[in-house]
């Protein structure tokens, strides 16, 4: 699902500078609006498959109803109940906090990712005012207080707009480094954290790394595809830790709800940092954003998240390890494992 997912992202990357380049902005839009139907169109075709398999589990919960006397005759249904959210644990908690600092370090950093790398090494003499353009046709019209546009036939073939071009693509290309990374790499980390466990130990190695990256984008002089394989990295193991992690810190029941709430955590995140991202870029001078400050307040994103991941190593030895475990199980056993909640009532041990 992760790999699917983030080969979307490269599409975007890839063909959102062609078509916004060669048809224009209104193209980019209406590619991104078809996408949004064939997306409203598969959510549509879930709805009925995810009934029957709720029928098919209120169905065979009644037939072991019927079988043993002893049996729990609770409903199995997973619903959405905000009030659940009072009873979630520290640990979930925890969870969601890392999960907005994190992902406020990375996704936030695709919006400005193109203007970071143009200013940074594809275009970061873009000032019409410098020397190099005082005899382009584009940037006399900007400095003469006009609205040249590189779109137009009258500027798309001067130095200038095809300058500007040809780093926007070099940018588009390496910024899909880390989608690609994650595409290939996610379901072999998933498997391999099934395997061996530590999803709060990847989770907090996760935010180091990203700490590094942003640090280096921010001030050393490396070419990007260092820091952006890193980030790729690190996007990929953080993600195949967090999301198998949430059914571990909260009941069965409420598995529903946790992955609603913590998702709307990450989104309030996803809404607010790019607002402060914006304001830190716009400090910049008339040669474009302001990208070591934007690079900076990333870093230290990723460097609260590390905290938060030491807080959550620290909850999990104390409840019994539960998200640094290996929790693989015969499907066999499954029955068993979920009828068996852990001894201090903390968790419920599902099924990786």
């Amino acid at each position: 699902n992760l790999s699917i997912a983030r080969l979307g992202s490269v599409i975007n990357n890839e063909l959102s500078p062609y078509f916004a380049h060669h048809g224009g902005v209104d193209w980019a839009v209406w590619f991104g609006v078809i996408v949004c139907v064939g997306s409203l169109g598969a959510t549509m075709l879930i709805v009925p498959i995810d009934k029957a398999v709720d029928a098919k589990i209120a169905k065979r919960h009644a037939a072991l109803l019927l079988n043993d006397d002893a049996a729990d005759d609770s409903d199995p249904t997973e619903e959405i109940r905000l009030s659940d959210a009072k009873h979630f644990r520290k640990a979930f908690w925890l969870l969601a906090l890392s999960c907005l600092t994190v992902y406020g370090c990375v996704l936030p950093f695709n919006n400005e990712a193109s203007a970071i790398l143009q200013q940074r090494d594809y275009f970061p003499n873009n000032d019409c005012e410098s020397s190099e353009w005082s005899d382009d046709a584009y940037c006399i019209a900007k400095n003469n207080d006009e609205d040249p546009d590189c779109e137009k036939d009258d500027y798309k073939n001067t130095a200038y707009c095809k300058k500007e071009s040809d780093a926007e693509s070099q940018a588009a290309t390496v910024m899909s480094i880390p989608y690609i990374m994650s595409a290939v790499m996610s379901p072999f980390l998933g498997y391999g954290v099934d395997r061996w466990g530590h999803r709060a130990t990847v989770s907090c190695l996760s935010a180091v790394l990203f700490l590094v990256v942003h640090l280096m984008l921010a001030l050393s002089d490396v070419t990007p595809e260092v820091p952006l394989v890193g980030l790729g990295l690190a996007y990929s193991i953080y993600a195949a830790a967090l999301w198998p992690s949430v059914p571990y810190v909260v009941k069965e029941h409420e598995t529903g709800t946790a992955y609603g709430v913590i998702t709307a955590v990450q989104n309030g995140g996803l809404a607010l940092i790019p607002l402060m991202v914006s304001a830190i870029a716009a400090t910049g001078d008339s040669s474009g954003i302001n990208y070591k400050a934007v690079e900076l307040f990333f870093a230290g994103l990723a460097f609260l998240g590390i905290f938060v991941g030491i807080a959550l190593n620290m909850d999990d030895k104390k409840n019994g390890s539960v998200l640094n475990k290996v929790h693989l199980t015969d499907a066999a056993d499954v029955d068993d494992i979920d009828d068996d909640p852990a001894a201090d009532g903390d968790y419920v041990k599902m099924n990786a």
